[in-house]
């Protein structure tokens, strides 16, 4: 006869080694795509070089490592919302102003903070043209974006104070500007701060 001790010994090796089983064959399984993991987006694209392939918006453009030019990547500016589809005012300046500025250029994608893609699965990112030049701020200097405060990120103060800016001096699209006009979330965001310094 068996000792009891042993067979539960034993029972507990089983599920103690099945259990590890099934954590390593899940970690590979997600390693390998199966529950949609990309890899690092830090270590793949935080600090590397990209040429655009194609300009989808203001704000929007897909582009190619230089390092494995077969990897599409689309990418959304960090801390900018630029007019969205051809009936938005200043949809198409918003597109032909990103357009020229990253023709035949490769530039440099700099993250910040922990959320690196958007509901559409979009990277976020600082998009350098040179070391000191970023679109990012750049769009919204020229009047061509809004700075999107719906998201913290570490150059929010400079793109709102850039925006404010040209605002002021009704430059690009702040010229015949109407709240109607204006992205829903932006308007919402007007109705609160006007509410805020009525009180």
């Amino acid at each position: 006869m068996i000792d009891p001790r042993l067979k539960t010994r034993r029972r507990m090796h089983v599920i103690g080694w099945s259990v590890a089983a099934l954590i390593v064959a899940t970690a590979i399984a997600e390693r390998a795509g199966a529950f949609g993991y990309r890899g690092d987006d830090w270590s793949r694209y935080n600090q590397k070089r990209v040429t655009a392939t194609e300009v989808l918006g203001g704000d929007t453009f897909t582009a190619t490592l230089h390092a494995n030019p077969q990897n599409v990547v689309t990418i959304r500016l960090l801390g900018v919302d630029a007019p969205d589809g051809p009936h938005s005012h200043w949809y198409d300046e918003a597109k032909k102003y990103t357009q020229a500025r990253l023709a035949n250029r490769s530039v440099v994608l700099r993250l910040d903070g922990t959320q690196t893609r958007d509901d559409q699965d979009r990277l976020l990112a600082y998009v350098y043209i040179t070391d000191n030049d970023c679109l990012n701020v750049d769009i919204v200097r020229d009047a061509q974006a809004f700075a999107d405060r719906r998201i913290k990120h570490t150059m929010r103060s400079a793109i709102e104070q850039v925006e404010n800016d040209a605002r002021k001096k009704k430059r690009g699209m702040w010229k015949n500007l109407t709240d109607d006009q204006q992205p829903a979330w932006r308007q919402d965001w007007l109705r609160k701060l006007r509410s805020t310094r009525r009180n």
